[in-house]
């Protein structure tokens, strides 16, 4: 019993990240548009994110509240698992650009420190101090000074499971 609560916190957790990334125009619930556009990017194919739209609308109003998100991502995690998620969201914002509109990647494809510590800071919840330490002890490539996809993976994969390091806000 303790161990399904404390499953369904870092659900919730997790979840609640999730939604409010999906949740473009911050109404506090999700319409299929919403949905298309950031599953789209996580590899999910156009029949899939409907089908799962139709399953989360429970109550058939055409948006996804928060309960019937969790409800949905609760079986979704169960299905692939939390770090199969957590990857596809990492993989989204290695593609996607900064709010300021920096390009996602360099022409060589990987991303500067600076991306990675707003990342870290302003989609996972973490410290200052810690970014700055994490980033001193795992500098980029030294050939580019840029970040390649498995090291942002590395970076960002502590901090997108439910499980999270001290100096996030979700710890």
């Amino acid at each position: 019993e303790a161990v399904r609560k404390e499953e369904e916190e870092k659900v919730e957790r997790e979840g609640r990240a999730m939604f409010q990334m999906i949740d473009k125009n911050k109404d506090n619930k999700l319409s299929l548009k919403e949905l298309e556009l950031e599953l789209d990017k996580l590899g999910y194919a156009q029949e899939d994110i409907e089908d799962w739209f139709d399953v989360a609308d429970k109550d058939g109003s055409g948006w996804i509240s928060w309960e019937e998100f969790k409800e949905g991502m609760l079986m979704r995690l169960r299905k692939e698992g939390h770090s199969k998620v957590a990857t596809r969201l990492i993989f989204v914002e290695f593609r996607e650009p900064i709010p300021e509109g920096e390009d996602a990647r360099e022409e060589d494809g990987g991303v500067t420190k600076e991306k990675v510590a707003h990342i870290m800071e302003n989609r996972f919840g973490v410290s200052e101090e810690v970014i700055g330490k994490t980033l001193e002890s795992n500098p980029p490539d030294p050939t580019t000074n840029l970040y390649s996809f498995p090291s942002f993976h590395t970076l960002l994969m502590p901090y997108a499971l439910p499980e999270a390091p001290p100096g996030s806000e979700r710890e």
